[in-house]
């Protein structure tokens, strides 16, 4: 039996032919066509071998819409990442206000959230993994550990616009591992886009994979609807209906 309130916003694994992103529709659904909403057609974000490739050498922006969240809802996002080292090597040379390349998207530039994003290491690791609520990553939250490249990592991030709060957990098992909080300071917004963003902040590239947005952190995590009020009513109705039977 289906959920009567299905609240997965947007289900992607890119399993689409290679070639550039906009236009496919995210697989296996749901969620809007991929969209190049800055710098359209520049340099495009491109599917290779089932991940999202992103080539940070300025061009194109993408996204995938659904259905608006208001400014005071809870949105997650999960996604898959990975930084190659053959070609990351120009990351050491990222400068302070580092780089972010996935957030949450409303109407404008001020309103993406939950911007994630890499800086260049300084303790031993090849990056470092920050959360943001404005484009200066440095000023972030930070992982307290740095992470290695040609690792596929997972990230979760929740966007809190009743508290203007995000948080990130990485490889979580579930909503009690540890994160990390970053706090807005540009006031609530809401959001109906999930976003991929190139820069020429430096040379380098990120490949994504498993993209999940959703309205609760179990639905993103898993990638699987929870049943809706309507449906365990009915599942009730049945349970109740049997003994009654009996």
């Amino acid at each position: 039996m289906s959920s009567a309130f299905a609240t997965i916003l947007v289900n992607e694994n890119f399993s689409h032919t290679d070639g550039d992103l906009v236009g496919k529709t995210p697989t296996p659904g749901p969620g809007a066509a991929w969209d190049g909403h800055s710098a359209a057609g520049t340099n495009p974000i491109q599917v290779a071998g089932g991940t999202a490739v992103i080539n940070q050498q300025g061009g194109e922006d993408a996204n995938s819409s659904y259905a608006i969240q208001s400014d005071t809802s809870t949105t997650y996002a999960r996604f898959d990442f990975s930084l190659p080292a053959s070609t990351n090597s120009d990351i050491a040379n990222l400068d302070a206000n580092g780089l972010y390349f996935a957030h949450f998207r409303g109407g404008t530039g001020t309103s993406f959230r939950a911007r994630v994003g890499v800086l260049a290491p300084d303790s031993g690791g090849d990056f470092k993994l920050v959360l943001s609520e404005d484009s200066t990553i440095g000023d972030g939250a930070i992982w307290a550990t740095e992470l290695a490249f040609d690792t596929t990592y997972r990230v979760v991030t929740e966007y809190n616009a009743s508290t203007q709060q995000s948080r990130l957990w990485l490889d979580p098992a579930d909503m009690s591992s540890t994160n990390i909080t970053a706090t807005n300071s540009l006031g609530a917004s809401d959001n109906f886009g999930y976003a991929l963003r190139q820069s020429d902040d430096y040379n380098g590239q990120q490949i994504v994979d498993n993209l999940v947005v959703a309205t609760s952190f179990d639905e993103a995590l898993t990638g699987v609807p929870e049943p809706g009020s309507v449906v365990l009513m009915l599942c009730s109705l049945v349970f109740l209906a049997g003994h009654r039977v009996r």
